[in-house]
């Protein structure tokens, strides 16, 4: 019964191999139907569906062009019309009028300001003449205060009194001052002691040792050198090269700035203060006088010494303007 059994499964198995090459010779025969290379009919049809549409935007751009070409030479034409009607007809007149000088509104505002400003100027000048006569030389500070009502000219030592701490601080931090910032401050402390004659012969030294550094440029706008030795009569070669300063009236000089005006008004008070002296004791502030012994030392007064620390204070307006403009305005 095995072998019956083992003869009926080899038959199974030839029967399946002869199915299989059947099935393989079907598929074969099929695939002999299909060709599989592209036709020059199809090239031809694609390569038409990619360009047309191309060719066509190109027509279509060109269209464009020409619609643009048009109407530019159209606006041409248009402007060739309005320059012809419009402006040639004109154009002398055009010519006429650009030959004029119209006065600018702003140069004409420009002018009044100017106007303005030299008006104030002037009465400032005025202001700091008169009370260099007293020995006052005032700076912008206290300018400001009279102009402001914060202080009246009658009361300028009270002012310069109640201001001292800050103008001595000011004063002596300052590297116009810096050989003399130790001295300036004991000249402080005497004055409030009430030691008036003492506190002047610092002042009057300091004082001189930066106007003779700025009158020979080493006190300058760009730099500040102080422990440079000036030259010697330094009042001689100054009246030289400012010989009318003391009486010149400022109408010539006012417009050149501010500060020519205060440093100008600092030139007008050394002159006063550096003159020399006559033969009799000298009661006034005087540098000769008081260095040199020949002076009424009972007359120094409070309000002398406080002249000297405004003078400190004014002298800082020569870092702001060199000596050589000055010597150049007034000339």
């Amino acid at each position: 019964m095995n072998n019956e059994n083992e003869s009926e499964g080899r038959n199974e198995e030839v029967s399946s191999e002869k199915s299989g090459e059947k099935d393989d010779t079907e598929g074969n025969e099929s695939n002999k139907d299909v060709d599989w290379s592209p036709s020059f009919e199809k090239i031809i049809d694609i390569r038409s569906q990619l360009l047309n549409p191309m060719l066509d935007n190109i027509a279509s751009n060109e269209k464009y062009l020409e619609m643009a070409l048009s109407g530019y030479q159209l606006m041409e034409q248009n402007n060739e019309i309005i320059r012809k009607t419009l402006i040639d007809p004109f154009q002398p007149m055009i010519e006429h009028v650009s030959s004029l000088r119209i006065p600018d509104p702003l140069e004409r505002m420009e002018d009044l300001l100017s106007d303005g400003l030299n008006e104030i100027l002037r009465d400032v000048d005025y202001l700091l003449k008169s009370q260099v006569d007293n020995f006052w030389c005032l700076d912008m500070d206290v300018v400001d205060a009279i102009k402001d009502e914060i202080v009246s000219i009658n009361d300028l030592a009270g002012y310069v009194d109640r201001n001292l701490e800050e103008y001595v601080e000011t004063i002596a931090n300052d590297p116009i001052y810096e050989l003399h910032s130790s001295t300036i401050q004991e000249s402080y402390k005497a004055y409030r002691a009430g030691y008036y004659k003492i506190s002047i012969f610092p002042l009057l030294s300091a004082c001189e040792h930066v106007i003779a550094s700025w009158f020979d440029g080493n006190i300058n706008k760009n730099e500040i050198n102080i422990k440079v030795k000036p030259k010697s009569r330094l009042y001689t070669r100054m009246k030289q090269e400012l010989p009318n300063v003391e009486g010149q009236e400022e109408e010539a000089t006012f417009l050149k700035g501010v500060s020519s005006i205060f440093a100008n008004n600092l030139m007008r008070m050394f002159f006063k203060l550096f003159v020399s002296t006559s033969e009799r004791l000298s009661k006034q502030l005087n540098r000769h006088s008081i260095l040199h012994g020949f002076h009424d030392y009972d007359s120094i007064t409070r309000e002398q010494a406080l002249q000297l620390f405004q003078l400190l204070k004014s002298t800082l307006i020569i870092k702001d303007i060199d000596f050589d403009q000055i010597s150049e305005e007034t000339q």
